[in-house]
């Protein structure tokens, strides 16, 4: 894995399972992160816009952090491809995960 490599979070309107992804992923050695959240008003909530705020707060100070976050729902598939063709612009390697996927500290290190 190369210093380029990012890790692509994939959600939609699960707050409390972005935060706790996000806790996981501050403890990772991992320096590019982007955060892609499907659209829709349910998911421009207030508990989403705090957990996206606490996104920042973990991640900003040791990691290059995208937030991606659509106006509208694009469906799963748009979303996720729309979303992975976005870091592919700017990375050659990309580590996708769900927001309900739990990880580890070494996740990322050992993918």
């Amino acid at each position: 894995m190369t210093d380029n490599t990012a890790l692509l979070l994939i959600g939609y309107n699960r707050p409390e399972l972005l935060l706790k992804r996000l806790t996981e992923i501050a403890e990772m050695e991992v320096r590019h992160v982007y955060i892609a959240i499907d659209g829709g008003k349910e998911s421009h909530t207030t508990n989403m816009r705090r957990s996206l705020n606490e996104a920042r707060s973990l991640l900003l100070d040791k990691t290059t952090l995208q937030i991606i976050h659509q106006k509208h729902n694009l469906g799963m598939s748009k979303h996720i491809t729309k979303s992975i063709s976005y870091a592919f612009k700017s990375h050659n390697s990309l580590i996708v995960v769900e927001d309900d996927i739990e990880l580890n500290k070494y996740f990322f290190k050992n993918i």
